[in-house]
This record gives C-alpha cells, structure tokens and sequence, in this order.
C-alpha cells in the first residue's frame, strides 16, 4: 500500500517539533467532508448555500495532498510535511546522529529496532522499546521514528 512509504500523522507532527524542514512530495492539510465524504470546494460552497454549511467536518490533517511542501512554508494553513520513511532515517543520521536499525526475529516472525548514537558508536539502551515489535516493517519504522522522536524532545526539554 503506497501510504506505508510516508509517515503517519503523529509522527510528522513530531518531526515538525523536532525542526524537520526537508522539500516533501506531498503534505497533510485540511480534509473537508460531508456525510463522511470528502468533498472540494464547489461542493462545499453548493453546501453552504443550501444552509447545509452545519453539517460540514472541517478535520485538520486528515488528507494528504501531493505538491511540494516544506514545515517552514505558511501559505496551506496548518499543514504538516510528510515525508518518506527512508527519507527521515536518512534525516535522523544526518542532522541527529541517530541510526535506526531495523531487525527480523526469525523465532517472532516479527520486525523490531535499535537506536544507535553515530556521533559516539554506542547503542541507546535507555529508550524503552517494548511495543515497537510488529509484523508489518513500515509500521516498525514509523512506530521506531515517533519513539526516537519523543525521546529526543524530552531530551532537548531538560537541556533548556
């Protein structure tokens, strides 16, 4: 399924406190719905004129749009960068120092991780990782992201 590529929501909003700030191919802003459907403007507007304005659902990230977006740009609105799994690994490396491995368990049948400082060759044992397990790697992935991504910020907090 093509949406496993991209980050969930909760964890673009993380990457967002964390200073993410790549070019994405895509974003998550504004879901406009009526009737649990998703509608564009016209509809909207036909809505609304006819008095049915009330019975619209205005959910903040709950479509993703594909057109190039960056954090830093404010001209969508609220809208959060969503990027590619790999890409954010790639990003963790590079800006954070953060390595995160991904691992199989022949005996679970199931993908896990480990969180391993670059800037100092040593494993992080202090982030607990239970929950982390799934059959479904894009979800590891993404689950191991948001837990680096929280622990980091706690970090970053008692810094300042």
């Amino acid at each position: 399924m093509e949406t496993n590529r991209y980050v969930s929501v909760n964890t673009a909003k993380l990457l967002k406190k964390a200073e993410y700030d790549e070019w994405c191919d895509s974003f998550y802003g504004w879901d406009h719905r009526h009737n649990g459907e998703s509608i564009d403007e016209d509809e909207e507007y036909e809505l609304k004129a006819r008095g049915e304005g009330k019975e619209i659902k205005h959910i903040q990230y709950g479509k993703a749009y594909y057109f190039n977006y960056k954090n830093s740009l404010h001209g969508y609105g609220k809208c959060l960068a969503r990027p590619i799994l790999f890409d954010v690994l790639n990003w963790l490396r590079n800006n954070l120092g953060i390595h995160i491995t991904i691992h199989y368990s022949i005996r679970t049948q199931t993908y896990f991780s480990t969180f391993v400082d670059v800037n100092n060759n040593q494993l992080i044992d202090d982030i607990d990782t239970k929950g982390l397990r799934s059959t479904r790697y894009e979800e590891v992935v993404d689950n191991s992201i948001q837990h680096y991504l929280k622990y980091y910020l706690a970090k970053s907090t008692k810094r300042n």
